[in-house]
């Protein structure tokens, strides 16, 4: 439906609509006008409908305050029943509180300031009133924290401390309380305060740059020491609210700067978050979280970065079902750590039938545990002490009892342990295995299916190399190798790459030649290195998957943008060894280059996964009826810094793929539907050569329905929208102040550049509240 407007627009002694309207003006020391809206009727005439549309607002009520304030905020901090505001006094270091009056006798006015006209004294309305402190406050989030009933603050600042500062009733305030923090806070965006565990009390998160602090409000009162919900990635803002409308807050992430710029995780049952999921989208300037279409869905109403124009989405459940193209990737963010490399995992540690993650603190001396809980989902870590710097992890079934034990390498302790997930519960203290050099390397397999499991682990004893192979309850093994064995690879494996039916040892080395240890049954183990078909590479990278199904898989490694297969195999009539290439898949692009590689054998139909990393891609590759393989499906990533990729076991659907990072755990299974959010309409400002910045939402004429209000940054304006007809429609704007400009005049910040909307008059009808300058400007809402 068209929607006409037919404008009505009168202020008291002026028509806003009309280029030759009156303005009521007040002169201000930095050559603005602040302009008299009094009275504002609008009325929208929409065709076939006849809905109309009006709203009247009084002022505005000035009340100055200083330069460079912010961080509106809105509550009754004295406990008269009357709104207050809140807002940081950067320049002064200090809060300063607007405590409401109305209904009261005004306040005697103080002697015109000596300055003159340029510095007018305050409406009545607000009493203004200050709290002194000695940070250097960047953010502030008004809450009940100790479940009184009274608002209390909680604020950040440098530096770096968060401070908790109860409410002790009749406008008095306790000392406050202080956490000293590590990280940083990201601005005034940094700190909000919701209730994210579904205890229905008020908690504090602030953003640092590793992490959002969690800050629990305790079940007696005030706030528990902070716990670190990790993310991927930059984030630069956030926001606590009940997205997917199931009656949880959930917490939204922001990177303004990304491509995919909200991440998402959703509350669950349990009070626990869910995985975080990324979510493509245009560049943000400013995102709105709002019901505005009266459903029970919220909407996002988003001013993009790059066009000032505003974007309508919905978040929603996806409705179709295309394989990996419509499966979210979920991530579980990891704590952040400073080590190059941390040894991590996939493994069933609980023998739940369900694939969990294993995975090293490298700088804190600790392994951590991931168990999939009844969702799909992890729970909360669990933490074991173990050694320190661990890089590798590797799980098996080391003393056939039908338990996990855990292999952890420390080369910064030159260690090897290994311990046992005891009953589902506790991961003993690593023992240690007796090595007699320095490990190099390792890994866990066996040679041949009816022998044991050992960790074949490649030491150095004064310069010379040799293979240690540990087995429970023997003594170890040692294969002394030649002298030209000296390299220190970065992979290490078991794989049958002759296709004799044995495993050998395959070394993987930066620039260097492939490095085997063919096995053999009389123990004659031979030595063989190669280059790689195509010659060395800079990162080391294998993948083992049977392409032509026969049983015997072959060897994969990415050349460029390609991936070869390979096998080890003797010239006839001599003892030299040479590879084959028995297939070679192309990736899709030119640019293409593999990162990692996983295959998943199935009777119907096998498929090889390549993660493309110049592409930010997972490949999906199959036999072709021609019998190539070659890329079917390319599925766009949000993130691609992973090292790893296997098929894992996620509830009872096979076709799951694990993706490992450093600090980063993903999955993502085919066919499954998760949350979408899809644009629905689209809104641009009428203001000529203007530039919508920020909007809030509210009911601003008492009909029932939420509006959009915009802030127009520069040229100065207040637009208010209505939601009809599945899109939003300019109802009234006007303009806040004029100033006087110049050619090569200094370009100011974006004015006005907060807003909030509550009653504060009392009346039960919702009044505009907004900061420009130095000053809060007030537009009571009228009858």
């Amino acid at each position: 439906m068209r929607i006409a407007g037919a404008w009505r627009c009168m202020s008291w002694a002026n028509n806003l609509a009309s280029p030759a309207r009156r303005r009521l003006a007040f002169a201000m020391s930095f050559g603005t006008r602040i302009l008299g809206a009094l009275i504002v009727a609008c009325s929208l005439g929409v065709q076939g409908a006849g809905l109309s549309k009006k709203f009247w607002f009084g002022g505005p009520e000035i009340f100055p305050i200083d330069h460079q304030v912010h961080s509106l905020n809105v509550a009754d901090l004295d406990g008269d029943g009357r709104k207050d505001i809140l807002v940081i006094n950067i320049r002064r270091s200090r809060l300063n509180i607007l405590y409401n009056r109305t209904g009261l006798k005004p306040l005697e006015v103080k002697k015109r300031d000596s300055r003159g006209v340029n510095h007018l004294p305050p409406d009545s309305r607000f009493e203004l009133d200050s709290m002194s402190t000695e940070l250097r406050v960047v953010g502030v989030t008004v809450g009940d924290f100790d479940g009184d009933q009274k608002p209390d603050i909680a604020l950040y600042g440098e530096p770096r401390q968060l401070q908790f500062i109860r409410n002790a009733g009749k406008r008095q305030w306790d000392d406050p309380v202080v956490w000293e923090l590590d990280e940083g806070v990201m601005g005034s965006n940094g700190i909000r305060k919701g209730d994210l565990n579904g205890d229905k009390r008020d908690d504090v998160l602030l953003l640092t740059g590793t992490a959002v602090l969690f800050f629990a409000q305790a079940k007696d009162g005030g706030l528990e020491e902070p716990k670190k919900i990790p993310f991927h990635g930059a984030v630069q803002a956030m926001d606590i609210v009940d997205l997917n409308a199931d009656g949880r807050n959930d917490l939204l992430l922001i990177n303004w700067d990304s491509r995919n710029p909200m991440r998402v995780r959703l509350q669950g049952k349990n009070g626990r978050l869910g995985p975080e999921v990324q979510h493509r989208m245009p560049r943000l300037r400013s995102f709105n979280p709002s019901n505005i279409d009266a459903d029970d869905a919220l909407e996002l109403v988003n001013v993009l970065q790059q066009s000032g124009r505003v974007q309508i989405a919905e978040f929603s459940r996806q409705k179709d079902n295309r394989g990996f193209t419509s499966s979210p990737l979920w991530l579980n963010p990891l704590p952040n750590t400073s080590a190059s490399s941390r040894g991590m995992t996939w493994a069933d540690v609980n023998q739940d039938g369900f694939t969990d993650v294993a995975y090293a603190e490298p700088k804190s001396g600790a392994m951590r545990i991931l168990e999939r809980n009844e969702d799909g989902h992890f729970s909360e870590a669990r933490t074991f002490p173990s050694l320190s710097g661990i890089t590798q992890v590797q799980v098996s079934d080391w003393n056939n009892n039908k338990q996990q034990e855990f292999f952890v390498f420390s080369p910064e302790e030159k260690q090897i342990g290994v311990t046992e997930y005891k009953n589902g519960a506790r991961l003993a203290f690593p023992e240690l295995l007796p090595l007699a050099g320095k490990p190099v390397a390792f890994v866990v397999g066996r040679f041949g299916k009816d022998e044991h499991v050992a960790a074949a682990v490649l030491v150095d004893k004064d310069g010379k190399r040799a293979l240690e192979l540990h087995r429970a309850g023997k003594k170890a093994d040692t294969i002394t190798l030649s002298d030209e064995f000296r390299s220190s690879p970065s992979r290490m494996f078991f794989h049958d790459i002759d296709q004799d039916g044995f495993n050998d040892l395959v070394f993987l080395t930066p620039y260097e030649k492939i490095q085997v240890i063919r096995y053999a049954e009389n123990s004659n183990h031979e030595e063989i290195d190669l280059f790689p078909p195509g010659g060395a590479v800079s990162k080391p990278i294998y993948g083992i998957a049977d392409l032509n199904g026969d049983s015997k898989p072959e060897l994969l490694l990415p050349q460029k943008n390609f991936v070869r297969a390979v096998v080890l195999e003797q010239k006839k009539g001599t003892k030299s060894w040479n590879f084959r290439v028995s297939d070679q898949i192309n990736g899709s692009k030119r640019n293409s280059q593999v990162g990692a590689i996983a295959f998943r054998k199935a009777k119907k139909e096998s498929k090889l996964y390549l993660l493309d990393e110049g592409n930010q891609s997972l490949s999906i590759c199959g036999l072709g009826k021609d019998d190539v393989w070659k890329v079917e499906q390319d599925v766009e990533l949000p993130v691609a810094d992973f090292h790893s990729l296997e098929s894992i076991q996620v509830g009872n659907d096979q076709n799951t793929l694990g993706f490992l990072g450093l600090n980063t755990v993903a999955w993502m299974t085919s066919g499954e539907t998760g949350w979408e959010i899809d644009k629905s309409s689209s809104y641009e400002t009428a203001v000529e050569n203007g530039r919508l910045i920020d909007s809030i939402s509210g009911d601003l004429n008492n009909d029932g329905r939420t509006d959009v209000i915009f802030l127009e940054g520069l040229r100065n304006h207040i637009e208010i929208a209505v939601y009809w007809a599945n899109r939003l429609e300019s109802v009234v704007r006007w303009r806040v102040f004029e100033q006087q400009t110049f050619r090569g005049a200094r370009t100011r910040n974006p004015e006005p550049r907060e807003a909030v909307i509550e009653d504060f008059t009392g009346d039960g009808r919702n009044d505009l509240a907004i900061l420009v300058h130095d000053r809060v400007l007030l537009y009571p809402q009228e009858k």
